[in-house]
């Protein structure tokens, strides 16, 4: 099985909801942070605060069926 990655963790970084800061993958992840699993390759966001909701939005440009 072959694991391709349309994103990095850099992609994360830069397109990251305004106001979450990065830290690192922990249990329970602190209110209004997200941290990358590099086992993964995915992104953890918590937004338990009332105050903001999160997600993310990753421009990967052009896919077809197939890619």
């Amino acid at each position: 099985m072959r694991f391709y990655s349309l994103v990095s963790e850099k992609d994360f970084d830069i397109y990251a909801p305004f106001g979450f800061t990065k830290t690192s993958e922990a249990t329970p992840l602190p209110p209004n942070t997200y941290a990358f699993n590099t086992t993964f390759k995915a992104v953890h966001l918590n937004d338990a605060a009332a105050d903001k909701k999160g997600s993310f939005a990753l421009p990967i440009g052009f896919v077809q069926k197939g890619d």
